[in-house]
């Protein structure tokens, strides 16, 4: 079902939120192919052991060390087959992340923080592999391919984060100053008058009616006032 687009906003808005889901669907497909591939490994690493020794596409010392790998688990399910469940967590554990990630491809401008939440685990993968990777004698340049994970994700994230900071108009402003927008009132008026517009001509009617003098006007209001003559100076005797 595709996601309803943002009330009040503008085709070019439209469109640039509609590639940012394109990058944000990207990155869960990213986690759910991960989190599918974490449950048959050791069907995996036989089929990588079985490609990398038929057609020599990667150096001996990798090869060797996906063999190694792959004797490890086989050996381990054989023996100890609960040990599989913690990586059928890790499997679970990246299909939540894409799960979480719904939520901002619905509305990446209003769920935005979840993209924040990307960066930041993104940015974790790499000293989390490089020390836990030495503490776990894995080799340096595994750990690097596991780095480049975390790289890899937070470049995919990286142009619908700048899309949502430009389609909400906070480019270069902090996060509590952001507010989503808002659908205006039905009671507002859609068209409201303008400023500068002209006052309104009168009417012919208007034209044509004369003004009327005080003091018929007051004569009019007082019919049975008639105005005083004005007095006549008399001589004195």
């Amino acid at each position: 079902m595709a996601p309803p687009p943002l009330l009040h906003s503008s085709p070019a808005r439209r469109r640039k939120l509609r590639r940012a889901r394109l990058w944000i669907g990207l990155f869960m497909a990213g986690l759910v192919l991960s989190g599918l591939t974490a449950f048959p490994l050791e069907s995996e690493l036989e089929f990588m052991m079985r490609l990398s020794n038929h057609f020599d596409i990667v150096p001996d010392t990798v090869s060797t060390w996906i063999q190694t790998v792959w004797e490890g688990v086989s050996d381990t399910n054989t023996r100890y087959p609960f040990m599989a469940y913690g990586t059928d967590w890790l499997g679970f554990g990246h299909l939540m992340f894409a799960v979480a990630f719904i939520g901002a491809y619905i509305d990446p401008i209003r769920n935005r923080w979840i993209l924040q939440f990307g960066f930041i685990a993104c940015a974790c993968v790499i000293p989390f592999a490089l020390l836990a990777g030495q503490v776990r004698e894995i080799p340096i340049y595994w750990r690097l391919v596991d780095c480049s994970f975390g790289v890899v994700g937070a470049l995919v994230l990286r142009p619908a984060w700048k899309i949502v900071l430009d389609s909400s108009g906070q480019r270069g402003k902090s996060y509590s100053t952001w507010k989503p927008p808002t659908a205006p009132s039905a009671r507002s008026n859609p068209h409201p008058p303008s400023a500068t517009a002209a006052p309104r001509r009168p009417s012919t009617a208007q034209k044509a009616r004369p003004a009327c003098h005080p003091k018929r006007t007051a004569a009019r209001a007082h019919p049975d006032r008639s105005p005083a003559s004005p007095a006549t100076p008399t001589e004195n005797s």
